[in-house]
């Protein structure tokens, strides 16, 4: 032990004098620790770019640099790769403080280190030595089972869609210890009936998944935060919606934030503070309450929600049946022979596209693309022209009928 810890002291002189540019004279007044000794020491470097780790690999002595060779960094359960420059280094940026490892292979020999933290200020710079017989990488700390909460800015965000509500959940898993964990309970959770489209969005971590409705996260947990945002869309009908989501973790504090639209109001029973704020981006609803515990159920009630009345489909709906049912009976009354089949045929033909352009309108004004005024104006011009497509096949079919058959007059 003590000769690894004089190992490392040396290395570390060694690793200052070369990044001050040290001549290869006063490098060799240093004590030289045997290569083997050197390669795999992770040495904090504050010269370095802010959570980087830099590589070097060599064969043999420091001078043999081995180049264009691809080295991995193990971080948070991906790997990242990264070949060596002329000078036998690689360099990895934007590394999370959390638990690391390099690891490469050169003629067959496993080179690596063992697990080591990124520091948030500085890098740290590690030495790979092929050809030297290195010792293996020491193992990584071994997980144990632990607890795993979501805190910091862990929130649930509601947005307003078309009859439908766009769900955000900005989870933030906190592992507080100091060594990777194993959830006791597996951080897992299904998203409630109905939900669409469900996605991952960017920033969550790899160690994420989503099946379907079921979202996980696979273990171990490194120490800190791991980040996992999900969205999904709800469709609803009328003027009330309920969001029930359990939590395989418990949740610190409990964060809503709802875009209001009109009369909309926000609730739940695990919301104690409410309030309304107003932003550039427009209305928001936001609702705090105290920790919720594992397992325990959120619940985000909205009323009031912008909705579509379903009357004017039923009675579209019902106009349309109506008017099958009309041009069915007129065409049974027509003369036979090739006249009458021909003028069959075209009335066929027009009477389709009219009910095709009827149906358009219809589900235009239902989904907001046609307002009130052009849809009443347009609906009433494909009426008449059906009548009068039929009053001029048939002169002997009456009108249809307006009003009294319950039908908009």
């Amino acid at each position: 032990m003590t000769g690894r810890v004089r190992s490392r002291r040396a290395a570390v002189a060694l690793f200052i004098l070369i990044a001050l540019g040290a001549t290869p004279a006063l490098v060799a007044q240093v004590a030289m620790p045997a290569p083997s000794e050197m390669s795999g020491i992770p040495l904090p470097s504050g010269d370095l770019p802010n959570g980087s780790v830099s590589v070097r690999l060599v064969r043999e002595e420091l001078g043999n640099n081995i180049s264009g060779h691809p080295v991995d960094l193990h971080v948070a359960g991906d790997t990242r790769t990264v070949s060596t420059d002329e000078d036998g280094r690689a360099l990895f940026e934007g590394i999370p403080a959390s638990l690391v490892s390099v690891s490469t292979t050169v003629d067959g020999e496993a080179l690596g280190s063992g697990a080591f933290r990124a520091p948030v200020q500085g890098g740290v710079r590690v030495m790979l030595v092929a050809g030297v017989g290195a010792a293996p990488p020491a193992p990584a700390p071994e997980a144990r089972e632990g607890e795993i909460v979501f805190g910091g800015d862990t929130r649930w965000i509601v947005e307003m869609s078309d009859e439908a509500v766009e769900v955000y959940y900005l989870l933030e898993a906190f592992n507080n210890s100091s060594a990777a964990v194993v959830a006791a309970t597996p951080v897992a959770f299904e998203l409630p009936s109905g939900a669409e489209g469900a996605v991952l969005l960017e920033g969550t971590t790899t160690q994420a998944r989503l099946d379907g409705r079921l979202v996980s996260l696979e273990g171990p947990l490194s120490p800190g935060r791991t980040t996992l945002n999900v969205a999904y869309i709800l469709p609803y009908s009328g003027g009330t919606l309920t969001i029930e989501q359990s939590v395989p973790a418990a949740v610190e504090q409990v964060a809503v934030v709802a875009e209001k639209r009109g009369e909309m109001r926000l609730s739940s029973p695990q919301i104690t503070q409410e309030r309304e704020m107003n932003a550039e981006a427009g209305t928001f609803l936001v609702g705090g309450g105290p920790r919720l515990p594992a397992g325990g159920i959120l619940s985000i009630s909205l009323s009031g929600l912008p909705h579509h009345s379903r009357v004017p489909r039923w009675v579209a709906l019902a106009l349309i049946g109506v008017m099958l049912v009309w041009g069915f009976w007129s065409l049974s009354t027509e003369p036979r022979g090739a006249d009458g089949d021909r003028r069959r045929t075209s009335l066929a033909s027009k009477r389709e596209r009219l009910f095709d352009d009827l149906v358009n309108v219809e589900i235009d004004h239902r989904v907001g693309k046609l307002a009130a005024g052009p849809y009443t104006k347009r609906r009433d011009e494909l009426v008449s022209q059906l009548e009068r497509l039929y009053r001029r096949l048939e002169p002997a079919v009456s009108s249809m009928p307006r009003g009294t058959a319950g039908l908009p007059g």
